[in-house]
């Protein structure tokens, strides 16, 4: 039978972050943050550091400067990665994920499978949400039915209409019957639309503006929200966790640029804030931060859509990798105190292997733009749309002289993440640059990016062999058949070509003097912002 695995201490230690010793910056009008202890920084539930001074205490409040804005907080709309600091405030997930890729009960209680078509799902009893409807087993099929729907632009749609149909034998069990067989399902209610459910009272009277005002059974209530701008979250004081939240109320306000959500660190005006290269962190370290280093396995990428030209020929993507100086672009903008991307996986990963991936050589970059430009009549062209990013607009314009250097005109255009996402699914743009990488639960992330038009596939084509490989993972049952995979994935990505890797990312969290107690975070390559604010606790 397959089934969820319980909830266990992460028992792999990490070393401590390793202090980088850069110029000093100024300590702006605030109080300098006393620095923490090495007994106070620990190895969280995720491998990740977490800050722990004291025991919690409840109250007070805390000020999150975020990455990226987000415009509705709607878990059945497109939110993608943006929305999950946001929306975790107000929604809890069905399950959570361990360091070692393993399910963890949160608001379900169990998921199991004698043939791994039809599971069984067993909530947990007495769970509301804020509004007093019950968190029940018709809640949760009126929320897949939605996001499963046509017309849907959730990211999880394709994984909701793998399920053929859902019965609800009582008001905590929902019975799963899938279209085929797929040992992953359980992984669908991990993290984003499927594993966030709304009130369906709130759904049905809200409709379309559900996602300004939502509702949900997480640790906090919203109190207010700008679409694409702040938000400020008070206590949920029925919340289903005992003992938690410890805070009141916490405001997330949206801070793009790094420089600037370092000087309002600085300058006591946030709390926290997440920093993604190792420059930063040092300059955050230095100016007298705490700095929480979290485990990730994602990079920076173009995703070019394989289904237009010119990005439908492989010499093309093969070209533009083989253009790239990856160290040199890693030495500019991550003063090459990180390791350069070098395929499909990223360095770090557990599972990364060598692969045939194109690698630098201008030669042969150049002489396969010209064969395709001899043949097509036009050398390639396009616009790639990028996040507001300090680190990824620097890597990029180093990226443009590379490419034209071998033949490849590209120009560029920031936008914000909800519109990236909607161009790349809808076939609009003809590239998008994104934070992208595979979580330890392999499998089912390979499925997500690179099965052909899937959920978060921003290059909406495929390659005959992966999609085979990994149409047949979806039962797979031993940990010998998924080691073999992953290998398979890596060597057929490989061949494939799908992205242009271009630079590793990170994720540190910098922490001011207020802050006793916080989490560290899941790896999650969708959740660079994201934790899990119900276990925070700042002086009060």
């Amino acid at each position: 039978m397959s089934s969820i695995s319980v909830r266990r201490p992460a028992i792999a230690a990490i070393a401590a972050f390793a202090a980088i010793t850069l110029a000093a910056c100024s300590s702006g009008s605030g109080t300098t943050p006393e620095k923490s202890t090495d007994d106070s920084i620990v190895t969280g539930f995720y491998n990740g550091q977490e800050l722990k001074i004291g025991e919690p205490t409840t109250g007070g409040e805390l000020r999150v400067g975020a990455t990226m804005p987000l415009a509705a907080m709607d878990p059945a709309g497109s939110t993608g990665g943006a929305g999950l600091l946001l929306m975790s405030q107000v929604f809890d997930l069905l399950f959570t994920v361990d360091a070692k890729g393993l399910i963890v009960p949160d608001l379900a209680e169990s998921i199991s499978s004698d043939d791994n078509i039809t599971w069984t799902l067993k909530l947990r009893d007495g769970v509301n949400f804020s509004d007093g409807t019950p968190l029940d087993s018709a809640a949760v099929v009126a929320h897949i039915t939605n996001v499963a729907r046509e017309g849907s632009t959730s990211l999880q749609a394709a994984d909701a209409r793998t399920i053929d149909s859902m019965a609800t034998p009582d008001a905590s069990t929902v019975v799963f019957t899938l279209t085929s067989a797929n040992s992953q399902f359980p992984l669908s209610f991990t993290d984003g639309s499927l594993s966030m459910i709304p009130s369906p009272t709130a759904v049905a009277a809200a409709g379309e503006n559900f996602g300004l005002a939502p509702v949900g059974a997480g640790p906090f209530l919203v109190e207010s929200f700008t679409p694409n701008g702040d938000a400020r979250f008070v206590r949920n004081p029925d919340y289903w966790v005992e003992g938690l939240p410890h805070l009141d109320a916490m405001t997330i306000s949206v801070v793009p640029e790094q420089s600037s959500r370092l000087a309002a660190l600085q300058s006591g005006d946030l709390d926290i804030s997440t920093f993604q290269t190792p420059v930063d962190a040092a300059k955050a370290e230095s100016a007298g931060l705490t700095v929480l280093e979290q485990q990730w396995y994602s990079n920076w990428r173009l995703v070019p859509n394989t289904t237009m030209a010119p990005f439908d020929d492989i010499r093309v993507r093969q070209a533009m990798n083989m253009a790239l100086d990856l160290d040199a672009i890693n030495k500019v903008v991550n003063n090459g105190l990180s390791d350069a991307p070098n395929g499909f996986f990223t360095p770090n990963h557990p599972f990364a292997e060598e692969t045939e991936w194109p690698t630098k050589d201008v030669a042969a970059a150049k002489k396969l733009i010209a064969e395709y430009t001899d043949e097509t009549g036009s050398a390639p062209k396009f616009e790639v749309l990028t996040p507001q990013n300090d680190a990824v607009t620097q890597a990029v314009a180093l990226m443009q002289q590379m490419f034209k250097d071998v033949g490849i005109e590209m120009t560029s255009s920031v936008v914000t993440p909800s519109t990236l996402v909607v161009a790349a699914l809808t076939g609009e743009s003809k590239a998008v640059v994104v934070e992208g990488g595979i979580a330890p639960e392999t499998l089912r992330r390979a499925g997500q990016t690179l099965v052909t038009n899937a959920g978060v596939n921003f290059g909406r084509g495929g390659y005959t062999e992966m999609d085979a490989l990994l149409a047949a993972s979806r039962d797979t049952k031993s940990e010998d058949e998924r080691a073999t995979t992953i290998s398979e994935i890596q060597q057929l990505a490989a061949e494939w070509v799908p992205i242009v890797p271009f630079l590793s990312s990170g994720v540190y969290r910098a922490v001011g003097a207020d802050v006793l107690g916080f989490p560290d975070g899941s790896s999650n390559p969708a959740s660079v912002d994201h934790f899990e604010a119900k276990y925070v606790w700042v002086k009060k």
